[in-house]
């Protein structure tokens, strides 16, 4: 098969590594734009590839081409021409995964774009990738014009001539379809080298909270999995969300004046210290109010140092959570996983609707996994506030020695079960943070520790985080 680009060996794309990797990107392609995983197919995808991945690369003469070359040199050579609009910090760049994604994305774009909008220029390309003989022509052309080379005739006039593939007219609507469609893919390249940057860059930041400066954290998603989380719709609105407010750089700067050094509510107990009671308290009739602190049978909170803590977030995924309110709850239950990894800290969530997900629980040296689960999930349905603050409260029931406090995030105003869930709070020894997104409930307000009624801002995240 035939290389677009000039090689000092021109026979390293055939050795076995470079051949893998062909193989890899040429069945990506051909799976996406429907067309066989041709072995010019991958001699496309990796002189691409080499585009992005080397500072400066050659391309051969177009004119010492075949005609039916012509339209892939052109695809190569629009890389080439783009790659700085697609990079401009050159991420690319010795960058040997980065440059494989990119070179996959690029060539699924521009031929699927070929396909929609210019079928004569698409065939064109397909018939030179499927031309299971073009090599050997190839190597017609070079040999009989070193020939004539050798003999001292002028070649440079038939060389042109043998590459035209049409009428001039032809020719430039062929480099005219495949530009157009190069300059309006490679944009979407750059999103893609953006997205799996900053995807890379927020995990990173989760994963490091709380390590000396220097000591940097390593993804352990595969290239693929950075790739598909780059492409995803939901993945890239919370990126663009996450970039423009900065709140969890924000987070994870303030997090270091946060060190929580004074006494910790651990449990729930009796007696009469008013400072301590629990707000369900307050909803006795006075004569009863004070008969119970008389006798010392208040429900108190207990408080006392204690280390070892559980951040349980309830997210609510109804449809009303869309748009603004998704992205700020998700930013804020990202600042929790960064407050969890900064002062070690169990880290669970579940997410809610009508129904309520499984219960998940991260370990702190693995968060690459629930970044993505948090990040990608979607929103829709109804809300049942009471069934999944109740499963979550099953959940801690048999968790000891742990100062366990549930976030409960969401814009549901229905009205909970206060007995319910006051009594199971008091037998699990569990506190509730209601964090009410763009709304009121006065029935939460009863049971919780902390009530909120927040406005959609990064100060709103830094006030719940700090507590």
């Amino acid at each position: 098969m035939v290389s677009i680009l000039v090689r000092q060996n021109p026979y390293v794309v055939e050795e076995p590594q470079y051949r893998y990797i062909g193989e890899k990107m040429g069945g990506e392609i051909a799976k996406a734009v429907g067309i066989k995983n041709t072995r010019q197919l991958q001699y496309l995808a990796l002189d691409v590839r080499d585009v992005f991945y080397y500072p400066f690369v050659q391309l051969k003469p177009k004119e010492n081409l075949i005609p039916q070359l012509q339209p892939i040199w052109d695809i190569v050579a629009s890389a080439q021409r783009y790659k700085d609009n697609m990079a401009p910090d050159n991420a690319t760049v010795a960058n040997r995964e980065l440059s494989e994604s990119a070179a996959v994305i690029f060539l699924t774009s521009v031929l699927l774009k070929l396909k929609q909008e210019n079928e004569e220029v698409y065939n064109k390309v397909v018939e030179a990738l499927e031309n299971s003989d073009i090599e050997r022509q190839q190597r017609e052309q070079e040999a009989k014009e070193a020939q004539q080379k050798k003999e001292g005739q002028k070649t440079q006039q038939q060389g042109s001539g043998q590459c035209q593939t049409g009428t001039p007219q032809q020719i430039q609507q062929i480099d005219k379809a495949i530009n157009d469609a190069a300059a309006r893919s490679i944009n979407k390249v750059r999103e893609f080298v953006e997205a799996e940057k900053e995807i890379e860059r927020i995990i990173n930041m989760i994963k490091t909270a709380g390590k000396q400066a220097g000591v940097h954290g390593r993804s352990r998603l595969d290239q693929r999995e950075l790739e598909q989380l780059a492409l995803n719709t939901k993945v890239r609105e919370l990126l663009k969300y996450l970039s423009e407010t900065k709140i969890l750089s924000l987070v994870a700067s303030k997090l270091n004046k946060y060190e929580q050094q004074t006494p910790e509510l651990t449990g729930i107990t009796k007696g009469s210290k008013l400072e301590n009671v629990l707000p369900s308290e307050l909803i006795y009739p006075e004569e009863e109010f004070y008969r119970r602190w008389v006798e010392g049978q208040l429900l108190l909170y207990e408080k006392s140092k204690q280390e070892k803590k559980m951040i349980y977030v309830l997210l609510d995924i109804s449809g009303s959570m869309s748009g603004t309110k998704e992205l700020w709850s998700k930013a804020l239950a990202l600042s929790l996983l960064i407050k969890a990894q900064k002062f070690r800290y169990q880290y669970c969530y579940r997410f809610f609707e009508f129904t309520t997900s499984e219960k998940v629980c991260i370990p702190p040296s693995d968060v690459e996994k629930e970044f993505v689960t948090i990040a990608s999930i979607g929103v829709g349905g109804g809300t049942d506030i009471t069934s999944a603050i109740l499963k979550a409260l099953d959940d801690l029931k048999g968790v000891k020695g742990v100062m366990k406090t549930i976030y409960l995030i969401t814009d549901g105003e229905d009205e909970i079960d206060v007995k319910k869930v006051a009594d199971k709070l008091a037998e699990t020894k569990s506190f509730l943070i209601s964090i009410m997104v763009e709304g009121d409930n006065p029935s939460l307000r009863e049971v919780s520790i902390k009530y909120f009624s927040v406005e959609l801002t990064p100060q709103g995240i830094l006030d719940i985080v700090k507590i």
